[in-house]
């Protein structure tokens, strides 16, 4: 599994170019990953759902299971 600073780096590469920016992130056990971001105003739930598509897609679920929210 990559680590909370590995997957940062990935989360303020999706995020540049936005309004969105990287707040926290925890990593728990059995491989559970907590997400949070934030914008000036705000953060919809579309906006959630695409971010953790995009991350999701560049973390290797076939080496490693996890579980994701953002």
């Amino acid at each position: 599994m990559k680590t909370a600073e590995e997957v940062k780096d990935i989360v303020e590469h999706l995020l540049e170019g936005s309004d969105l920016f990287f707040v926290d992130i925890h990593m728990g056990k059995n491989n559970v990953i907590e997400l949070f971001i934030d914008s000036p105003q705000g953060v919809d739930i579309s906006t959630c759902s695409r971010i953790s598509r995009e991350l999701e897609a560049r973390l290797d679920r076939e080496k490693e299971d996890f579980e994701l929210t953002v």
